[in-house]
């Protein structure tokens, strides 16, 4: 399955700092950085065929990809980001909760910006409708920057693609309107699907051993259990023994009874109770 990729143009950077050192051999390190200066400011032909400053116009970083993978990698954050630059001096411009009737709940003190779905404006429609102009064969190919133009002109006027809603009554409005993700071949920042446990199996390891653990719950009144995650990461807690004598019998039933196994048992690969708080001693 074809992966979106990025491509970037810093071969003009790269060319001018090489020229610099051939043309400018003998030269001061002072003058050298003086010449690059001014040559940062003349207008180059990009590769899209437009002229223009560097800093402004240059074209950047370009998105080859399917559409479904470009918001699997941007729809939360970059197209999120985008949003909310774009609505930061508008929500202080309306200053208020734009809701109308209290829906049944008080007003909360934060406002957002949410897409108007009324009217069929959203965030992620917004965007594969602009992709869909640079699709050819099921790939798009896109430099950065003419999509965020578009994309911020496609929200242009404010008024009508966003209300100014706080917190609460943004969720209220936007409730059922947010369609499941389906599946993608892309994983969300780079992490594979979790491994989880089957029900009841959990097992357990004491260190130095069952009697060992047992005997230091009664002199110190405490042991430490370390819980290992699936994927290798280990999250230790301090066991305080206070409430009961802890005897073998009914050592397990505490251990299961414990919170955070209830909370996370199928995340859970094994359980190692130990006297040392270092889970590799």
């Amino acid at each position: 399955m074809h992966r979106g990729k990025v491509d970037t143009l810093a071969s003009y950077t790269l060319w001018r700092e090489s020229m610099l050192l051939i043309l400018c051999k003998g030269f001061s390190r002072h003058l050298i950085q003086k010449i690059s200066k001014r040559l940062s400011r003349f207008r180059i032909q990009t590769s899209s065929g437009r002229a223009g400053n560097l800093k402004n116009n240059v074209t950047m970083a370009k998105f080859i990809g399917t559409i479904e993978e470009f918001i699997t990698l941007f729809g939360g954050t970059l197209l999120t980001n985008a949003v909310e630059a774009y609505t930061r001096e508008y929500k202080k411009m309306v200053g208020t909760c734009q809701h109308k009737g209290n829906m049944g709940k008080k007003c909360s003190r934060r406002l957002e910006a949410a897409h108007n779905h009324i009217d069929h404006y959203d965030r992620i429609g917004i965007a594969v409708g602009i992709l869909k102009g640079y699709e050819k064969d099921g790939i798009v190919e896109v430099d950065f920057n003419d999509f965020l133009r578009k994309y911020h002109d496609a929200h242009q006027p404010l008024h009508k693609t966003v209300k100014i809603l706080c917190s609460t009554h943004h969720g209220i409005f936007d409730k059922g309107t947010r369609a499941k993700s389906e599946s993608s071949n892309v994983l969300r920042y780079g992490m594979p699907e979790k491994q989880t446990a089957e029900r009841g199996s959990c097992p357990l390891e004491f260190v130095p051993s069952e009697e060992g653990v047992i005997n230091a719950l009664k002199e110190n009144g405490k042991c430490f259990i370390h819980y290992h995650i699936f994927g290798g990461t280990i999250v230790t807690k301090e066991w305080n023994n206070t409430k009961s004598d802890i005897t073998g019998a009914n050592l397990y039933n505490n251990l299961h009874s414990k919170k955070f196994v209830k909370d996370y048992r199928n995340r859970i690969e094994k359980i190692v109770v130990s006297v040392h708080e270092n889970p590799e001693a």
